[in-house]
């Protein structure tokens, strides 16, 4: 949870960075142990592909909603813009009305909006209460988040099971449905009456499709 504001090696907002950050934490806490990993929305898309990359260490994968089919990626190309210094400084000040605009997007995450209380909305505002996160957030937004997962998935052998809400207006519950074609032997596994969040908004629903399918990550 840390936000560096400076690095001397890959940023670690970036997919390079992510990968080091997982290579760590799979060393420490998974030697010796079954290793699955679950990645939900963007963090989908950052499972899928170190476990494409990484098939050694990863023995599962649990996708909830995961951006991949369609996805903004990373700021490649224009790389030398978000370099200029006078950009650079003003990024954190023009990602910093996410403290109210982004409000929309959690209201849009969930299909039965009145499961959005003051306390749902007071959880997902406490990280911007953080001193810096406008810098952390600028530094994640423009971080390379370049991959060559979306023309490979067919190499992702782990078994892997695909979780969506029926009505997912952030990633299009039908993306989700497709990736069961894409990614061999994959399984799939949709929330009625849930959003981009179904574990959130229908927790028992989503864990019993997991509970459903864990037979699937057989110790090896």
């Amino acid at each position: 949870t840390e936000r560096p504001v400076s690095w001397t090696a890959a940023s670690p907002y970036s997919f390079e960075g992510n990968f080091a950050i997982l290579d760590d934490l799979i060393a420490k806490f998974g030697a010796g142990r079954q290793v699955i990993l679950v990645g939900h929305s963007a963090g989908g898309q950052l499972a899928a592909e170190y476990a494409r990359v990484r098939g050694d260490v990863v023995d599962g994968l649990v996708l909830v909603d995961p951006a991949i089919l369609a996805t903004g990626g990373g700021p490649e190309g224009f790389d030398w813009f978000y370099k200029i210094p006078q950009i650079d400084r003003l990024g954190p000040i023009l990602v910093s009305s996410i403290a109210t605009s982004g409000d929309k997007l959690i209201y849009q995450s969930f299909f039965d909006q009145t499961k959005v209380t003051a306390a749902v909305l007071e959880g997902y505002h406490r990280p911007l209460k953080i001193s810096g996160w406008e810098r952390a957030f600028w530094n994640f937004a423009t971080a390379s988040k370049a991959n060559d997962l979306k023309a490979n998935l067919g190499e992702i052998r782990q078994p892997t099971v695909l979780i969506t809400g029926s009505n997912d207006t952030v990633v299009a519950t039908a993306d989700t449905v497709k990736l069961q074609t894409l990614i061999p032997g994959s399984a799939l596994e949709i929330i009625p009456r849930a959003g981009h969040l179904p574990h959130e908004e229908r927790p028992e629903e989503f864990m019993a499709a997991i509970a459903k399918r864990w037979k699937q990550f057989a110790v090896k």
